[in-house]
């Protein structure tokens, strides 16, 4: 649903949630969905709890958000520090965590 709504306002700068809103994740559950900055600081927060039971953990990699700045900017989370920036939608090098349920 949420990717639905990103996809409609903007469907040519998000491939994040283009991604996302295919997204499996173990091949039977369909409502993944690309987490917004809070929901993205959050996992940051409890990375300990999600990295132990999470394969591969979440890592230090870079993560789009769903929430945008602007219509050609979103937030993204660095895992590695913390912090949260905005940036072009669509930049390379940054990954997406999609998640199910806060």
């Amino acid at each position: 649903m949420r990717n639905t709504l990103i996809l409609r306002n903007n469907p040519i700068v998000t491939p994040a949630a283009d991604v996302t809103s295919g997204s499996h994740g173990d091949g039977s559950k369909t409502d993944w969905f690309l987490p917004s900055r809070n929901e993205l600081n959050e996992l940051w927060l409890q990375r300990v709890r999600v990295n132990a039971a999470s394969a591969g953990g979440l890592g230090t990699d870079w993560f789009w958000s769903s929430s945008q700045i602007i219509s050609n900017n979103a937030w993204f989370q660095i895992f590695s520090l913390g912090c949260q920036y905005a940036n072009i939608q669509g930049m390379s090098g940054f990954r997406v965590r999609p998640v199910r349920a806060f």
